[in-house]
């Protein structure tokens, strides 16, 4: 049920009196109508969705069609408001598209202007079109295509990444879009692709029929009616190996691989292997998927049941992060997923939700549950004489980065039994501790170590308490599952003499 008001009345004459009510539920949450996933499926190349900031700048469009921009370039850095100062100053705009680098507006006659980087076809560019009559704006990293009203293209920007060999004529009806390369479709179902070798700008399908054109950062794939596929551009990333069978009705992918869907929920996948691409690991075998969705090298699918399955790298390759696997959904009812570059996020019917991928890109939000320890009071055993004062508040502030010189960790005096701990300002419900350890060195440190949790703050009784030993090779990330635990306080100590160094401790729980 839903609701904003709870009501209880007696049916009769009489005192009504309650000690408590509770009204257990989620809140429901609101995604982003443009994700991770649906940039790379939804608009025909992953630089092709409506109004998206670009890499150092924003733009927005007033109901008056006048546009604000804010933000720079990296080589205008004593300017950081460089592109914002850029923007035009009148009205009338009704689409804003954007390459790494430039921006690019439309007018409701068909007007184009841009800004931003000269090289990517901003401010000044040559070749921007000066006539009228343009219906959409495409993009890959540094450049930008306009298709007109009797379906001609004009391009601008870097001529090495498709801002020059355009094809000539009318009749197009839609363009295409990877990192370097453009591919227009014509209502024939021909082809003709322009831009970057490695990318897609050769070599695409002479024959006719096609109907749809997919795309990853470097290769491309084109749907036919009677559902076969040719793939090309990268071999690496799926310009080669797509399947030789027929009956695929959509295509989706990530940076580096495709995955095709066949009526019957079927998918075949290609590409790079570590993306979920040909003979991937845990790549699904069975039928009856409805939809697939990627985060940058992995994807997830998702059956009629609300049952999930995931392949490919879930991780930041940066993170080290073992196990990143356990936390995808084994259980049934979900109905949307959504994404970021290393995360998924799964939706129920009643708003809650699960989250796998790698923790520090939201991989670890648990379902019914939030940071319970995050800006709260924390304490520790002592504190290590530097001119970076490494408090205990350090480990709940947000930062998970772990460079000391980042003012990131916690950092106590070399001592026997050092600890930390955080006041969760009350009794909670925990179902998990997060534990990131010290990255830029010193990792070993926490090697033998007590995990408790209490309601009292010297810990003379506990809830739960684990000893933990984990020499020589302690992980950067530590997951406990601590399911059905009550508590307001937990402690981390080391069970030897130690300096006790944290990037960031996340308790994850509700309240009571």
């Amino acid at each position: 049920k839903q609701g904003r008001y709870v009501r209880i009345q007696l049916l009769d004459k009489n005192y009504l009196s309650l000690a408590e009510v509770q009204v257990m539920g989620i809140d429901p949450l609101r995604f982003a109508k443009v994700d991770y996933s649906s940039t790379h499926n939804d608009f025909d190349g992953s630089y092709n969705a409506p109004n998206y900031a670009n890499k150092t700048a924003f733009a927005a469009i007033k109901s008056d069609g006048s546009i604000i921009a804010w933000g720079g370039l990296p080589s205008e850095g004593i300017d950081p408001d460089s592109v914002g100062k850029k923007a035009p100053t009148d009205s009338g705009y009704t689409e804003i598209y954007s390459n790494e680098y430039a921006f690019a507006a439309l007018k409701a006659d068909g007007s184009i202007t841009t800004w931003g980087s000269l090289n990517n076809g901003g401010t000044n560019a040559s070749n921007v079109p000066t006539d009228k009559g343009y219906t959409k704006i495409y993009s890959t990293i540094s450049a930008f295509a306009a298709l007109a009203h009797d379906g001609s293209i004009k391009v601008w920007g870097n001529s090495d990444y498709g801002g020059s060999n355009a094809p000539a004529g009318s009749g197009y009806t839609k363009i295409y879009s990877t990192v370097g390369a453009f591919a227009v479709l014509k209502a024939d179902g021909s082809i003709k692709a322009w831009g970057e070798s490695d990318a897609g700008g050769v070599n695409a399908p002479v024959n006719k029929g096609y109907t749809k054109i997919y795309s990853n950062e470097h290769a491309f794939a084109a749907l036919k009616a009677d559902g076969s596929i040719k793939a090309w551009g990268d071999p690496f990333t799926g310009g080669e190996s797509a399947p030789a069978d027929k009956g695929y009705t959509k295509i989706y992918s990530n940076k580096y691989a495709f995955a095709a869907l066949k009526a019957d929920g079927s998918i075949t996948t290609w590409g790079y292997i570590k993306s979920g691409g040909k003979n991937a690991l845990n790549a699904p075998t069975d039928k009856d998927y409805i939809k697939v969705y990627s985060t940058g090298m992995a994807f997830a699918a998702l059956k009629a049941d609300g049952s999930i399955t995931a392949w490919g790298d879930m991780e930041n390759p940066w993170s080290n992060i073992e196990n990143i696997r356990k936390n995808i959904p084994t259980d049934k009812g979900y109905i949307e997923i959504y994404s970021n570059e290393f995360a998924f996020t799964a939706v129920r019917p009643d708003g809650s939700i699960r989250t796998w991928g790698d923790p520090s890109y939201g991989g670890a939000y648990a379902s019914g549950g939030y940071n319970l320890a995050l800006g709260k009071p924390a304490t520790q055993s002592s504190i290590y004489p530097h001119r970076i004062h490494a408090v205990a508040g350090y480990a709940v502030d947000g930062n998970t980065d772990g460079e000391f010189l980042n003012s990131s960790t916690t950092h106590t005096k070399d001592e026997q039994g050092a600890w930390w701990q955080v006041d969760l300002g009350g009794k909670k419900n925990i179902n998990q501790i997060i534990i990131y350890n010290r990255t830029d060195c010193c990792a070993n440190r926490l090697s033998n170590y007590q995990v408790s949790i209490s309601n009292k703050a010297d810990f003379s009784t506990h809830t739960y308490q684990q000893d933990f030993h984990v020499a020589p090779n302690p992980k950067k990330t530590i997951k406990l599952d601590a399911s059905g635990k009550q508590g307001r306080y937990v402690r981390i100590q080391l069970l030897d003499k130690n300096y006790l160094s944290l990037a960031e401790v996340q308790v994850i729980g509700d309240d009571l």
